[in-house]
């Protein structure tokens, strides 16, 4: 291939100077025949070709290829679903489990002779769990002369707080009123006379404390405004005398609470402070079921001075309870000097429900140091939600 390329040039050139020398003959006029002798005609010997030398055709090979599978079209790919927030499951006992509203109903009563009846209820639920609860009560309470006696009590506290917990700082706020009620005793003697007796009260509670999970700790105080009168006759049945007052009477009392496994104890103490009309107003006044005091078992039959008492408490592991307490007040005025009150109750457990009965017993000491005893059996029931 290069010789010829290489020898492509000669050739043309070759033939473009045969081609003018051709025209130009014919260009020229044509001579006489007679006036030129006629050329020598040479013989036109041909310029050597040479030879190209060209590389032999390649050898053609046949390859038969046998025909193939066709490839499966590739499958079209699933979308990929969005992508979804991992699952982590947690064992039931590590949850944080939500606390539910605690709730409870007390009822506790108590029955003396001359128709001596003291029934107080009391309810209270949890308006924000562990925070706050709403109280609501109810007192009934019979006098000497067998009148009713209706205080309605209403307040907030400190959420519910289960014996042995460390809840902390605890309070609470209420507060009650009882409409004036009276009623008219037949009093046998030389004659039958009959005096009349009516009072009525409100009252106004307060609490500040501190719970540990064996230790707690409770400083509250009461007022409570009393206005009662009394028409006493004489022994003959001639005379009366008219004997009324407004007391404002106020309470501060201490509260030490103790416990360690199934035993608890308690020890209180309460100083009394008056306001108002002179006490001595009321010195002959009889006054049990009149004196608002939720912790004393037994009736106050006077103004009282001082107040004091110590419980203990066993709690058996199949709900039984027994309780066992002693108390002691000190009166003010010329008939009454003190009282002593012992209490014992047992109460058991039965589901979310508790029945207990116990029995009071109270020895009171007029002023020239006689006792007179009185027994009162009491009972409760409860229910905690």
């Amino acid at each position: 291939m290069r010789t010829l390329a290489g020898m492509m040039p000669v050739l043309i050139a070759a033939l473009l100077s045969s081609f003018a020398l051709a025209a130009d003959d014919e260009s020229k006029p044509a001579a006489k025949a007679e006036d030129v002798d006629p050329p020598a005609l040479e013989p036109l010997v041909p310029a050597p070709v040479p030879e190209l030398a060209l590389p032999p055709p390649p050898e053609r090979r046949v390859v038969i290829v046998p025909p193939s599978a066709p490839e499966p079209a590739p499958a079209a790919a699933a979308p990929t679903p969005a992508a979804r927030p991992a699952l982590i499951a947690v064992p039931r006992d590590e949850m944080q489990e939500r606390r539910a509203r605690a709730a409870e109903v007390t009822n506790a009563i108590q029955i003396g002779p001359e128709s001596l009846i003291l029934d107080e209820l009391r309810a209270r639920g949890e308006l924000v769990p562990g925070v706050l609860q709403i109280q609501f009560g109810y007192r009934f309470a019979t006098d000497d002369v067998s009148a009713p006696h209706h205080l309605f009590l209403g307040g907030l506290e400190s959420g519910h707080c289960a014996a042995g917990e460390a809840c902390g700082l605890r309070w609470f706020v209420r507060g009650g009123f009882g409409p004036r009620s009276e009623g008219a005793l037949r009093v046998a003697g030389k004659t039958v006379h009959t005096d009349t007796l009516g009072w009525s009260a409100n009252v106004g509670q307060a609490g500040l404390g501190y719970s540990g999970r064996s230790v707690s700790f409770l400083a509250d105080g009461q007022l409570e405004q009393l206005a009662a009168d009394y028409l006493r006759t004489s022994a003959d049945g001639r005379t009366s005398l008219q004997e009324s007052g407004n007391i404002q009477q106020i309470r501060l009392r201490a509260t030490l609470s103790f416990g360690s496994g199934a035993w608890s104890g308690s020890l209180r103490a309460a100083g009394y402070l008056y306001g108002g009309d002179d006490s001595s107003k009321l010195k002959d006044v009889p006054l049990r079921g009149a004196l608002v005091d939720d912790e004393v078992p037994g009736l106050a039959s006077a103004l009282q001075t001082f107040a004091g008492r110590a419980e203990g408490r066993w709690d058996g592991v199949g709900g039984t309870s027994l309780a066992l307490s002693y108390g002691y007040l000190g009166y003010t005025g010329a008939t009454w000097s003190a009282a002593h009150l012992g209490s014992l109750s047992l109460s058991q457990k039965i589901g979310r429900f508790r029945i207990g009965a116990g029995v009071v017993i109270e020895d009171e000491v007029d002023s020239t140091g006689a006792g007179f005893m009185t027994v009162f059996g009491t009972g409760s029931v409860g229910a905690a939600f």
